[in-house]
């Protein structure tokens, strides 16, 4: 009762205690700045793991590192792809609720399921989680390609579960 009670309170209020009780924040709340110290503070950008952890992702899900895209061309380190592809995702828990409902009502042994507009991977995670087996996905992004590529290397025949080409032709 008092997890749910806590997952109410960070996910629908924003209650930054319970972001921090619950593991999703680094930094104590209570070493944060209060309010009447705001006028000369400067509020702290949340880092790329909080963001994962605020969405539902494992910590590190979107930290690939170097990478190369469709092109071949090779991108560095950097947190702004990070950024904009977790901002652009959606928010796992929901999700995983919604999959293992589908799932649990599809009376077939072997479920698949693909992804348009994949983003970097939501959807075949959850609904893998939920017993579905990712076979094709489809994203015109070539960071949040990227990830999901690290993630899901393999579909059901044996090639990229993105199908086809990574631009969803």
């Amino acid at each position: 009762e008092y997890i749910e009670y806590l997952l109410i309170e960070a996910y629908v209020y924003g209650n930054v205690q319970a972001m921090y009780d619950l593991g999703l924040l680094d930094e104590d709340p209570n070493s944060l700045i209060k309010a009447d110290e705001m006028e000369e503070a400067i509020v702290r950008r949340l880092t790329p793991m909080e963001c994962e952890r605020l969405q539902g992702y494992p910590d590190h899900w979107t930290d690939i590192g170097e990478w190369v895209d469709s092109n071949g061309k090779t991108h560095k380190d950097s947190d702004a792809p990070r950024y904009k592809a977790l901002g652009n995702s959606i928010a796992l828990p929901f999700w995983e609720w919604m999959a293992e409902r589908m799932v649990s009502h599809i009376d077939h042994e072997n479920v698949t399921m693909a992804s348009l507009f994949d983003g970097i991977g939501g959807f075949p995670l959850v609904f893998s989680r939920a017993g579905a087996e990712p076979i094709w996905a489809s994203e015109i992004e070539e960071f949040p390609i990227a990830v999901t590529k690290i993630h899901f290397p393999e579909g059901k025949d044996g090639s990229s579960p993105r199908g086809g080409t990574d631009d969803g032709q």
